[in-house]
């Protein structure tokens, strides 16, 4: 879960870079991302269901993918939402 945010915050960044696209999902980098995490067309290549599929695995709950996304997915936009500072205003002592 920690390279899916990684990988987002990093489109996020590039997003944010001058000169570079405004779009987060440029040259597909937010898709890269949720393909990698997730598996794509082959959710057998997921992060969770190769865990999930080895004989043995301590996994306590299985097929639970898509609620770890939608937390992830939701832990990164959380802090986009609020970039936007205020000026900062300096008092004299």
């Amino acid at each position: 879960m920690a390279k899916k945010a990684a990988g987002l915050l990093k489109c996020e960044t590039l997003a944010e870079t001058p000169g570079k696209p405004a779009d987060p999902n440029a040259k597909d980098c937010v898709t890269k991302v949720q393909i990698k995490f997730a598996g794509g067309l082959e959710p057998a290549k997921g992060c969770f269901e190769k865990v999930e599929s080895k004989d043995p695995n301590d996994c306590p709950t299985v097929d639970n993918t898509v609620a770890a996304e939608t937390a992830v997915d939701a832990c990164v936009a959380a802090p986009g939402a609020s970039t936007t500072l205020a000026p900062f205003r300096r008092e004299n002592p």
